[in-house]
């Protein structure tokens, strides 16, 4: 193949012209020697796999250098500082807000909740845990911003490791650790009702039909599960609470992909705006005074 390695050569542009030319140039050349080297078959086959697979290593090192290089501290520090100053201000809102006057958490929770059980938007867990939900990704944003207008043009790999810092950030704190408290806050309430009918569900029973305090294995094997038949009497009978079971996860599932795109987008246009900003806006060079 004529082109094998042309758009490498672009991906390549991401990292620094000195680890370009002497890692990611030379994995490139390899792969283009190895494949013409093979005509057909399995050692083509081969070749481009190990090519390929030489190459992303040796790009994700790049990367992580040029990420990690004395050019690129200053952005991630002010990135770092933006996005941790953004979540204390909603963090602090949240308390004020959500978790003082009970009548304003009732009026959020109708204002979230659908009423309709095939659309459910997570408004309990939403309003127990609003900033790890929505205030992580949504942080992506000013933290991209005031780090591209500070320090204007860098290093592509810095922007490109502090959105994947937000993304990843955003996965655990939507998929583990707000699960975690939204249990927890469960176990707590189930503890602290009164036990008057023998019929009241055990904790384990309502954590299990409960997803929002699942994390992300238990939320997917729960999506996946079988439908319960929890009557011996009534082998094909199933429950209106859970026939919706399964469809209740999935749109668990449906929200956090959602929260975590949100954190992608929300990165690159904080990155786009804050380019643009300095562009229009250029800093000038210092030690040279008007006329």
């Amino acid at each position: 193949m004529a082109n094998v390695g042309t758009v490498l050569h672009r991906i390549s542009r991401a990292c620094s012209a000195h680890l370009r030319q002497t890692v990611l140039e030379a994995a490139i050349a390899d792969l283009q020697q190895e494949c013409a080297d093979y005509t057909g078959g399995r050692e083509r086959v081969r070749a481009l796999v190990s090519g390929y697979v030489a190459f992303w290593r040796s790009f994700g090192w790049c990367l992580w250098r040029d990420a990690v290089a004395s050019e690129s501290r200053g952005f991630l520090s002010v990135a770092g500082a933006a996005f941790a100053m953004t979540l204390a201000a909603l963090a602090a809102a949240e308390l004020l807000l959500l978790h003082t006057d009970p009548r304003l958490r009732i009026a959020a929770m109708r204002v979230l909740y659908s009423g309709r059980y095939g659309v459910y938007v997570g408004w309990s867990a939403l309003i127990n845990v609003a900033t790890l939900m929505f205030g992580v990704p949504v942080a992506m944003f000013p933290a991209l911003l005031f780090a591209a207008r500070r320090r204007g043009a860098v290093m592509p790999a810095a922007p490109l490791l502090t959105i994947a810092a937000g993304v990843v950030i955003t996965i655990i704190a939507s998929g583990w650790v707000a699960p975690a408290i939204v249990r927890f806050d469960q176990i707590q309430s189930y503890g602290r009702a009164p036990r008057v009918l023998p019929e009241v569900e055990s904790l384990e029973s309502q954590i299990d039909a409960y997803p929002d305090g699942k994390a992300w294995p238990a939320l997917i094997r729960g999506a996946n599960a079988p439908l319960k038949h929890r009557y011996p009497g009534y082998p094909n009978y199933v429950a209106p609470e859970d026939a919706g079971l399964p469809e209740w996860h999935r749109a668990v599932i449906r929200e956090r992909l959602a929260l975590i795109a949100l954190g992608l987008v929300a990165g690159c246009l904080g990155y786009l705006a804050g380019t643009l900003w300095s562009r229009r806006h250029p800093r000038p060079l210092r030690g040279l005074t008007g006329a």
